[in-house]
């Protein structure tokens, strides 16, 4: 016995699925971790410039307060040495700026002082207010013409003493500021020595994370197509049963419309060649609407009445059997094949059991299109006998609900003034099928 393959399994895809999302999460991680780094290394940098801000200031200003300290004993010494009044001028003014910039030097410096640079700050104070006091004394005893004693204070050495106190003090303020700014530059450079390799290797990480995200998608995409396939042969076979079933039955019921027409016109006609004549164009009538309803009449084209009335040309003993109305509107080709088979299955049912199998029975075909653009084709028998319940639920009932699935639209069948009415409403553009 020959063993039958078992059809392809549907591929689970969801364990990419969990994947994704995992991949997803490192990826925001990765980011994450960037984003820290990045903004340690801003942080570093910020403090770094900042500090070359206070560096930049605090040294301008202690240079300051040593030149203005300068210029006052300057002006001093001038004065004393000669006793000219043109001297004093530089002596008033550094005598002036040198507290200001002091204080202004105090201002920048105090709030963030270390405590060595607090205390240094003090005892730069505390000389400087000495030593302008020393300058003061002896620029007043000169004024008093007490020249001499002015000299002994200047001899005692006691305001160079101030002087040197005044430049250590600044130094080592100097000295504190330029160590804070070098080590504000090396945590710098640290925290940028340690950000740089990781950042290259989360950015390596997110790269290899992408490229097994896309690997997973490449997987995800294969086995939904994979899954496509098998759904599309499954359903490709339920149509080609459907089909098969369908031609079966358009066989029979093709064979009982011939035997009606034989005897439609062997009771028309008494000349069996004129009947003869009509027989064999009422055949060729027939096949043509059976092409029409297989789609394959390219002389139909897509006009809803040349679709109708190649339907019911077979069908039609004289122009009271059949009336057709309704205006110029086209279907599109998609809608040819199955309204062809919902029409060439009601004219068949018309003429075997419908208003077209018995003497007076009428068949009325009106259509016309909606607001929305829908066509709606209403079907009027008149006569004939009243389908019961086998009829309703057989293979021609089955096939007219899956036409009308493919037309995209809507079709009700009742009866009504003694006669099959069918109702039928599709849209006439391709692509507006529900």
């Amino acid at each position: 016995m020959t063993a039958v393959p078992h059809a392809k399994a549907r591929p689970r895809v969801l364990p990419e699925g969990r994947a994704s999302r995992v991949v997803l999460a490192a990826l925001i991680l990765l980011a994450l971790g960037i984003g820290t780094a990045l903004f340690h290394a801003a942080a570093a940098q910020r403090a770094a410039r900042a500090q070359v801000v206070q560096a930049t200031e605090v040294l301008e200003l202690l240079r300051e307060a040593l030149r203005t300290g300068l210029d006052a004993e300057t002006g001093q010494r001038g004065y004393l040495l000669t006793g000219e009044p043109r001297y004093l001028s530089p002596f008033l003014e550094a005598r002036q700026d040198w507290p200001e910039v002091l204080r202004r030097l105090e201002a920048r410096l105090a709030p963030v002082a270390t405590p060595d640079q607090a205390e240094a700050l003090t005892r730069l104070c505390s000389f400087a207010t000495a030593k302008l006091e020393e300058l003061n004394e002896t620029v007043a005893l000169t004024q008093a013409g007490r020249r001499e004693e002015a000299l002994a204070i200047v001899l005692s050495d006691r305001g160079h003493a101030l002087m040197d106190q005044v430049r250590a003090e600044i130094a080592r303020l100097e000295a504190v500021e330029t160590a804070l700014l070098a080590g504000a530059f090396r945590r710098a450079d640290v925290v940028e020595a340690r950000v740089l390799p990781l950042l290259l290797v989360l950015s390596g990480a997110i790269v290899g994370l992408m490229l097994f995200g896309l690997s997973l998608e490449r997987r995800a995409a294969q086995a939904e197509a994979e899954a496509r396939d098998v759904e599309e042969l499954r359903q490709a076979r339920e149509t080609s049963d459907l089909l098969l079933r369908e031609m079966n039955h358009r066989v029979k019921n093709l064979f009982s419309v011939i035997l009606a027409l034989v005897s439609l016109s062997s009771r028309t006609e008494a000349d069996p060649k004129r009947a003869l004549g009509k027989l064999r164009d009422r055949i060729h009538a027939l096949a043509a609407a059976h092409a029409v309803g297989q789609g394959g009449s390219p002389a139909a084209g897509t006009e809803l009445g040349g679709i109708v009335e190649s339907i019911l040309a077979p069908y039609a003993e004289g122009a009271e059997r059949i009336s057709l109305s309704g205006p110029t509107l086209a279907v599109s080709g998609a809608s040819v094949t199955p309204l062809g088979l919902v029409l060439h299955e009601l004219a068949t049912n018309a003429a075997k059991y419908g208003g077209l199998s018995v003497p007076g029975g009428r068949v009325a075909v009106r259509w016309s299109q909606a607001e929305d653009g829908t066509a709606v084709l209403d079907w009027q028998e008149t006569g004939g006998t009243e389908p019961d319940e086998q009829e309703a639920t057989g293979f021609g009932t089955v096939m007219i609900r899956q036409a009308a699935l493919q037309l995209g639209g809507e079709i009700t069948r009742d009866w009504r003034d003694g006669g099959m009415h069918v109702r039928i409403a599709f849209p006439v553009a391709p692509g507006e099928g529900r």
